[in-house]
């Protein structure tokens, strides 16, 4: 019984110096925080490229569903039909295909998020970007460019699929995203002409090989 005892009390004390104030205070490690990122001209170039990602997501949002926009909406055009391997098989675009879509059944979701995640990272970037240290001043024009083009497409595409939408050009923090309020159509397409006549200017007409993907002057100007 003794020896039971002294091994409890050696485990009691393992466990209060364990839970030392210097141990549970330590810095997060493999994180990168908002409040500490934007320090280097890479970090500014890796923010830009964040903008671009939701661009490539073909699977996600709030239903964790395919939000590929060709699939769902040339099932809703005479196109073609929403295949699989039967009539249940991705129902958010089969209802499209046959008409019956509703608020709760759709991708409609999936493209709500994708394009909100892509504005919202440009609002981000736009607003951090300026005070990057040892960022030149011509990579800063293109990146604020990238960034403006990139929130004018996804705002097109939100305003042709759901009409009105909620209009921000700043990061909306995330006690407010429950207050915003709806703006109109036309605010929103002045918004997207504006951000393209403004990314136009300063963006390459080309680009390298190993830039491929990225924007260019004339995908401004087509848009």
């Amino acid at each position: 019984m003794k020896m039971n005892m002294l091994v409890f009390c050696a485990s009691i004390g393992l466990l209060a110096t364990s839970c030392s104030k210097t141990f549970l205070d330590v810095s997060p490690k493999g994180i990168q925080l908002e409040s500490n990122y934007y320090q280097t001209p890479d970090q500014a170039f890796a923010a830009v490229i964040s903008v671009y990602n939701p661009l490539s997501e073909e699977a996600g949002g709030t239903d964790n569903t395919y939000i590929n926009k060709i699939g769902a909406l040339n099932a809703a055009s005479d196109e073609c039909y929403a295949g699989g391997g039967g009539p249940t098989d991705m129902g958010t675009w089969q209802v499209w295909n046959t008409y019956t879509l509703s608020a709760a059944v759709g991708p409609q979701a999936g493209y709500w998020d994708k394009a909100y995640t892509g504005i919202y990272r440009a609002n981000v970037a736009l607003e951090r970007l300026p005070a990057v240290p040892g960022l030149s001043s011509a990579l800063l024009n293109r990146y604020v460019a990238e960034c403006k083009f990139l929130r004018a497409y996804n705002y097109f595409d939100l305003v042709r699929l759901f009409k009105n939408v909620v209009l921000t050009t700043t990061a909306i923090a995330a006690g407010d995203i429950y207050t915003q309020v709806q703006a109109k159509p036309e605010d929103v397409y002045a918004q997207i002409e504006k951000d393209l006549k403004d990314a136009i200017t300063n963006l390459p007409a080309t680009v390298a090989t190993t830039e491929n993907g990225r924007v260019t002057k004339g995908a401004a100007l087509a848009l």
